[in-house]
């Protein structure tokens, strides 16, 4: 099973966040499947740029460009903002159990804007795509003359993802879109959240924040 991990960053925190992530939540995923979409353009370092500025408001060109102008053959996709953790293992562990030509989406579900727009996943808790919905969403944005709705770069994902479901011409066809509560939109919280069964933890600030949970994350490997 192929992953590749899709990161959103920026040239502030490309020399903080980005290798105190790559020292520990993806320590052991190979480096030649992760992209950085950053502030510029240089393949070398994983990190690739069309055009996009890289100033917050942006995050939507970065990770629409990155749907126009890849194209990757695996079996799931994990789009990450650089401040997330990830359990890495556990992750593959559960993705391992579906097959990546369905047409999946999973992660936190978010519904603060259901009202005014749709529900729709988390990016910072991290969105898993498999191999269907990546390569049918990569045709989409291609094709669609203004794919942008918002300035929240997950918001504009949850819209693509509606308008693929929309355009599956057979009624045998679905978008699986499952959410799962141990994809955590914030910080891991030692009174409320369970960490033995985390996947994702969202806004970590410092290295110690990274290391902590790698610790968390090796000691439960080890008592297992």
């Amino acid at each position: 099973m192929r992953i590749a991990y899709v990161v959103l960053t920026c040239e502030k925190y490309f020399d903080t966040r980005v290798p105190w992530q790559k020292e520990t939540s993806l320590l052991h995923v190979n480096p030649e499947d992760i992209y950085y979409l950053g502030h510029t353009m240089d393949s070398s370092r994983r990190l690739y740029n069309w055009g996009a500025s890289d100033d917050y408001h942006a995050l939507p060109y970065k990770l629409a460009d990155f749907f126009k102008n890849l194209d990757l053959d695996y079996d799931f996709y994990v789009l990450i903002d650089d401040d997330t953790y990830v359990f890495h293992k556990r992750l593959r562990k559960m993705i391992a159990n579906y097959s990546p030509n369905m047409l999946i989406v999973m992660g936190h579900v978010m519904d603060h804007v259901k009202h005014e727009l749709f529900e729709y996943m988390s990016g910072g808790a991290g969105t898993v795509l498999s191999r269907g919905l990546y390569t049918r969403i990569c045709t989409y944005v291609r094709e669609c003359p203004n794919p942008f709705i918002h300035w929240c770069a997950d918001i504009c994902l949850g819209k693509w993802i509606i308008d693929v479901k929309k355009s599956l011409k057979s009624t045998a066809i679905f978008v699986y879109e499952m959410h799962n509560a141990h994809f955590h939109p914030e910080q891991y919280d030692p009174k409320k959240d369970h960490i033995g069964r985390a996947i994702t933890f969202h806004h970590l600030k410092t290295r110690e924040q990274y290391l902590d949970l790698a610790l968390t994350d090796y000691t439960a490997e080890v008592i297992n």
